[in-house]
């Protein structure tokens, strides 16, 4: 009778709260259940995947564990939706101080091969890190920062890795890079990092594929040098006015380097090429605007080179350009022996202003770009014939005359007068390939010797 008389309390207690609380007598206001234990937990109805499908219109909220696939399972009021716990990477450190990266040894941190660490805040170091193929990201750019308050580089050794969305500093004593590579599998890749306030950014060197994207540098003494990199690439490279020496350097050998978008403000020096490397593919500057007052370019940019960007000369194989000039001030003597004859001109020549062409001795204009293209060759000139004959004029390229170009004359006799000038002109549209030379001959119609004095006579190729 006791019993019954507590069991119509509870009864009635629960429908007056609309709460219950097992494991406590206060349950919390908002809850209609209340669970309290410090040694047990809550253990849903468990069930097979077929019995949990199988249950007859299940209320939408209603809540079972799947046994076979070993999770929690809600009904959304159409279908059942596994609840999936908050799983982490097995490689993947959360680094809120430098003691969550792996200890020092010898003086350096060697990150875990293939780990990902997120660096969360400002953090500290000390000790230069030895990327080992690992990767260091932030979440926000203005608010993850590694700050390198040690000695020497920063990133040191011969191994890799990636960088992405994190600031980077100096204490503008020490350095960013000092990484040489083996040259074959190596790879740096950075992306959307502020670095600022070292004294120089370094050096990487021997590495097979370096790729740095959306990079601002701010307030550093001195830039990066690159050496002996398989394929480097720079997009959208950003460096403000208060950078300091030579941005960016490059010695040794590469197969091809892209550098595409951005803005190099120079106080010294913008880009240095003066060691001569050498490029086994292609290279290119395109949409990069330089400005400032240092010097732009240290050194030559060889043929493999494409410049078309704001700020520096365009230098391309569609920009192939020279002239020549024959430089005799007495005339030089071309001789015909035979009739019908057609000669190279005879004569001393010079040019001016070449791109992606050289002189190779006399009269002769070698392309030396890297792509078939036309060009429009423009000749003009006097000479003196020794007889009163037709002579017609020619481009030739390689050795053989081009019909299409002949200039005819119909020429005064007046060898030894002060008569008897003649002067011709050709322009002439012609394909040439890398190596293609150049030459202008003379022809001469009709029969017996005669002698061209050539004169004043310029050549322009464009």
């Amino acid at each position: 009778m006791r019993g019954l008389i507590v069991l119509l309390c509870l009864i009635f207690q629960m429908n007056m709260l609309a709460q219950v609380g097992i494991g406590t007598m206060n349950p919390d206001p908002s809850s209609i259940l209340e669970l309290n234990s410090k040694s047990q937990g809550f253990l849903a109805p468990r069930l097979s995947t077929a019995e949990r499908i199988g249950i007859s219109s299940p209320a939408e909220g209603l809540m079972v564990y799947d046994t076979d696939e070993a999770g929690i399972f809600v009904y959304s009021g159409s279908k059942w939706i596994e609840i999936n716990g908050a799983d982490t990477r097995d490689n993947y450190v959360l680094v809120k101080s430098v003691d969550d990266f792996p200890d020092a040894v010898d003086g350096k941190i060697t990150l875990d091969t293939n780990t990902v660490y997120e660096i969360n805040g400002s953090i500290t170091l000390n000790v230069p890190i030895e990327l080992n193929e690992s990767t260091v990201f932030g979440i926000d750019l203005y608010a993850d920062e590694l700050f390198y308050n040690g000695n020497g580089a920063l990133f040191t050794g011969s191994t890799g890795g990636t960088l992405s969305n994190f600031a980077i500093r100096g204490n503008n004593s020490n350095q960013l890079f000092d990484l040489t590579g083996t040259g074959l599998t190596g790879r740096i890749l950075t992306s959307l990092n502020m670095v600022s306030d070292f004294s120089k950014l370094g050096i990487i060197d021997a590495f097979n594929l370096v790729i740095l994207k959306d990079l601002s540098f701010v307030n550093n003494a001195d830039g990066i040098v690159f050496k002996d990199i398989m394929h480097l690439t720079t997009i959208h490279t950003l460096f403000l006015f208060n950078n300091q020496g030579t941005l960016m350097k490059f010695e040794g050998s590469f197969n091809d380097i892209g550098m595409l978008g951005g803005v190099f403000e120079v106080n010294n020096v913008g880009v240095d090429v003066s060691s001569n490397p050498i490029i086994l593919s292609e290279a290119f500057i395109s949409g990069i605007s330089f400005s400032g007052s240092g010097t732009m370019v240290n050194g030559s940019f060889s043929k493999e080179w494409t410049i078309d960007t704001p700020g520096l000369a365009t230098e391309k194989d569609e920009v192939a350009s020279t002239d020549m000039h024959f430089i005799n001030s007495g005339g030089a003597v071309t001789t015909f022996n035979s009739a019908s004859e057609t000669k190279k001109l005879e004569g001393n020549t010079t040019t001016d202003l070449s791109h992606r062409f050289v002189a190779v001795g006399n009269n002769r204009l070698q392309y030396t770009g890297l792509k078939k293209r036309y060009f429009n060759i423009m000749v003009s000139g006097s000479f003196k014939p020794s007889n009163e004959l037709t002579y017609v004029f020619y481009v030739a390229k390689n050795g053989v005359v081009d019909q299409s170009s002949k200039a005819v004359t119909q020429a005064p006799s007046g060898w030894f007068s002060s008569e008897g000038k003649s002067s011709f002109s050709i322009a002439s549209h012609i394909e040439l390939e890398p190596g293609d030379y150049i030459e202008i001959y003379v022809g001469k119609e009709g029969s017996g010797s005669s002698d061209v004095r050539l004169y004043s006579t310029s050549v322009v190729v464009f």
